[in-house]
Order: C-alpha cells, then structure tokens, then sequence
C-alpha cells in the first residue's frame, strides 16, 4: 500500500528527496505536531488497529474510505526511516480528513483534540457505506470505533429541592479531563463534572476501564456502555491575569 502512494505521487511529478527519520517518527510537514500526536496515539491502539487492519479488503473495495486505508498505509510505514514515503503518507492523510473537515486543510496550528474527534467521527460516519459494500462482497464490517472507543454516559441530575431526578444519556468517543495533582485517571474522572478554567490539550491514553462514575450527589454520571480503550484529553495549561497560558507540570498516576 505505501509503495502506491509512492507511485502516485511519481505521477504527479512530486520529486521526492532521499532524507532518513528515525524509526516510529513521523517529520513535520510545518506545524503538523498536532497530526503526528494523534497518529501516534492511535496506532498504539493495538486492538482498534487489528481491526481496521483485518478488514483491508472492504475498505480498499470503497473509494470514499481513503481515510482508513491511509491509515493504515501509515501503520505499515511507521518502521520506515524514509523520510520521502512518511511525507507522501501523512500529506495524503491530512487531505483526506480535510475533505471533510476544511478547517485542516491549511498550515496552521490546531487543536489535537479537535483533530482526533474528526479522524474517529469520520471513521464512525463510512460504517453504512462500509457494511453495504461488505454484504455485497458476502462478508460484514464492523465499526472499529464503535467496537473500542464508543462509550455512553449517563447524567443523572437531582433537584436539590424536591429531589426530582432527569436523566440524559450521552455518546462519547473522548473525555477532556484536567490534571489533579499526584492523582489518577479516576480521580480526573471524579473531578470531570466540576467547572474549571484550564486549557485542555489532548492526550490518548490506554486504560484498563472501571465504572465510570464521576459528579456530586446533586449530579451524577456513570457509563451506560464502557469502551475497550479509554481516550482522554488532560489540562495541560491554564490561562493567567496576563491572558497568557501556563504549562502545569504534575505529576498522574496511569492506574
């Protein structure tokens, strides 16, 4: 698959120059720091990869799924230290979400978070077009979002008056939580409901889930449906008088 993007770009007159990069990096395409972070989360993902791996076949029968099938071109080069087939690759890959996400289709700066909630929405968004095209090859496909990183959350809100409850139940495929110092994943997840100033910037994380069960007395959310991976963003930064962004630096327990 890589040495068709290759290809490609050979027919486009793109001349490609000979540069190594280290093995598993990704080179900046100009502030791309945002792309690279969230690749290199997701193919960390080793379940969610196998399964959008084990379904090549589909996805390379759907033209409208480059997305996924660059994906995973990526995924085969990630060992490369060609730095000429990485760029192709990720190019590639940036324009494809940009098909439907123009707002990353320019070189500038963005929001990772952002950017991670457009590659898994627009993944969850080609399952019916992708199940379609499977039953007429007699096979099936199944959603590797849904199957590891969908989960639903449950708000329950009660009156402090009366005691009247209502109760909401949300979709997620990320939670952006803020960093509490010397704390866990739950204990971020506790503090999840509570109203904070910080800038969050995003982060994939792995966990092994829990119940997740976060809020006061007065408001409590728990998990509905819990995903195989967890992904949540931390607080990294937090604004000052001077409109100006401090890092935090402490220190997260991964239990």
């Amino acid at each position: 698959m890589v040495q068709l993007f290759q290809d490609q770009f050979s027919r486009w007159g793109v001349k490609l120059v000979s540069v190594t990069v280290n093995r598993f990096s990704f080179p900046n395409l100009g502030q791309s720091c945002y792309i690279n972070s969230r690749l290199q989360s997701l193919l960390t993902l080793e379940d969610f990869v196998s399964d959008v791996s084990r379904q090549d076949l589909v996805l390379s029968s759907l033209p409208e799924a480059r997305l996924m099938r660059t994906f995973m071109a990526i995924r085969d080069a990630r060992a490369s230290t060609s730095a000429q087939s990485k760029v192709c690759l990720l190019r590639s890959f940036k324009e494809a979400v940009s098909a439907q996400a123009p707002e990353f289709r320019d070189h500038q700066q963005k929001d990772a978070h952002e950017f991670l909630t457009s590659i898994l929405e627009q993944m969850r968004s080609l399952s019916p077009l992708l199940q379609e095209t499977a039953a007429n090859m007699g096979t099936k496909y199944t959603c590797p979002v849904e199957d590891h990183l969908v989960f639903k959350m449950e708000n329950t809100r009660t009156c402090s008056r009366c005691g009247a409850q209502s109760k909401r139940q949300e979709e997620f495929t990320n939670l952006s939580l803020d960093l509490v110092s010397g704390g866990s994943v739950d204990k971020m997840l506790e503090e999840y409901q509570k109203d904070t100033k910080s800038v969050t910037a995003c982060i994939l994380m792995s966990v092994q889930t829990r119940q997740l069960t976060t809020g006061s007395p007065s408001t409590m959310q728990r998990s509905v449906r819990q995903p195989v991976c967890l992904c949540v963003g931390s607080g990294r930064n937090r604004p000052t008088s001077c409109s100006t962004r401090d890092r935090v630096s402490i220190e997260v327990d991964g239990g």
